[in-house]
């Protein structure tokens, strides 16, 4: 009989592991719904956006030359108008809460490799993340960083506004996030936000369009790095959750599978068992009857 009530406590387990799997995925469903169409169409967009930033850039490099002479700055491969520190960050997107498969662990693999072979300063988003770092890099090996929350759902611009303002005065911004690619493929990513590597990774062999400036080319250059430079590293939060989303549902169905082998297992143990004792009790019948037959 213990062996058949610890069946039961295990059935009982499975059960209420199988009802949080399964909101978990319910959630995710919904959420992954909610925000997929609008990622992937706003992906396109920021790739012909990024098109529009070279060639505008690519047509007006005399212009330009002079807006960094007069901001005094002598790199010429840099010619942003916002100052910066000369410095390097990467961030590494997580999230707070757990159950989200493969992928934070996967994108964090790839975090953990570059900061090994560069010189930068970190910036983690998220529980796990900072968990994951704290944990899997050696104290030796640890470099200062920066940590913020954000909401793991729903993430607006006001969410973020902390993380830009940290972010806006570097030179070089690299950001390790989920991509969703499909249901049964979520892809660790590394994307640079710098304005001037997006220049470069979205140059196409397209004649260069003339561009008329109002109020002022320095103006409409300076406003529109800085609403790309935002608007991206918001894209790359969304890419990030889109990622996760896919990523749990597909956790959860693989457990949801663990869990009904498991399930069916138990039922065919605890019948066994059932089988076991009533046979049992019927041998101690026929032993009964036997023994009275004797002494009758």
């Amino acid at each position: 009989m213990q062996k058949y009530r610890q069946i039961k406590d295990e059935i009982g387990l499975l059960a209420s592991l199988k009802i949080l799997c399964t909101s978990y995925e319910e959630i995710s469903v919904m959420n992954m719904q909610r925000i997929r169409q609008t990622v992937l169409a706003t992906r396109t967009f920021y790739i012909k956006l990024a098109k529009v930033y070279y060639h505008v850039k690519n047509s007006y490099k005399d212009e330009l030359a002079e807006i960094m002479k007069k901001k005094r700055i002598k790199d010429p491969s840099q010619i942003g108008l916002t100052q910066k520190n000369g410095k390097a960050v990467c961030v590494f997107i997580s999230a707070n809460a757990k159950l989200h498969g493969v992928i934070i662990d996967n994108v964090f693999n790839k975090f953990e490799e570059y900061i090994k072979t560069n010189d930068t300063d970190i910036i983690i988003i998220g529980k796990l993340g900072r968990d994951l770092y704290e944990r899997l890099i050696p104290t030796a090996k640890k470099k200062q960083y920066l940590y913020f929350e954000i909401p793991d759902m729903q993430v607006a611009l006001d969410d973020l506004k902390t993380v830009i303002y940290h972010l806006i005065e570097y030179e070089k911004i690299t950001v390790f996030y989920g991509q969703y690619n499909s249901m049964l493929d979520q892809a660790a990513q590394i994307v640079n936000i710098t304005g001037d590597a997006l220049v470069k990774e979205a140059a196409v062999t397209e004649e260069n369009v003339a561009f008329l400036f109002e109020p002022s080319l320095e103006e409409v250059v300076d406003y529109f790095e800085k609403q790309i430079f935002s608007a991206l590293f918001k894209q790359t939060v969304h890419e990030s959750q889109l990622a996760r989303f896919a990523s749990r549902i597909t956790a959860m169905e693989f457990a949801l599978e663990k869990i009904d082998g498991k399930q069916n297992y138990l039922y065919n143990e605890r019948r066994r068992t059932v089988r076991l004792v009533e046979n049992k009790i019927q041998l101690e019948r026929l032993s009964g009857i036997s023994l009275w037959g004797k002494t009758s």
